[in-house]
């Protein structure tokens, strides 16, 4: 699975289509950035549904909340957005960059 780090807003600016939990909250430094001192601690996370088939969750609402360990860190996840729009291309095409 790829990921996209982002900044404040960016789903709401690009039209991420919310479909359980919450996005990410500028108010809630968790949503951003880890310290080292944090580096213990669980990273919030959003997926986009196929993420959430590809990690074997019955259904985006089931996703929500569950923790995930990857790279020497915990996630948890906050929210799920569709794979659809302008989001999905954005991180697409990044991955071709990269």
């Amino acid at each position: 699975i790829d990921f996209v780090s982002i900044g404040p807003n960016f789903l709401q600016t690009y039209g991420a289509r919310l479909l359980a939990g919450r996005l990410p909250d500028p108010s809630r430094a968790a949503d951003f950035s880890v310290s080292r001192q944090d580096a213990a601690g669980s990273i919030n996370i959003v997926l986009n549904a196929r993420a959430v088939r590809v990690l074997g969750f019955a259904s985006p609402r089931d996703a929500v909340g569950q923790s995930l360990e990857g790279l020497n860190k915990r996630f948890t996840v906050i929210g799920v957005v569709s794979d659809d729009g302008l989001v999905l291309r954005l991180a697409r095409s990044r991955r071709k960059r990269g």
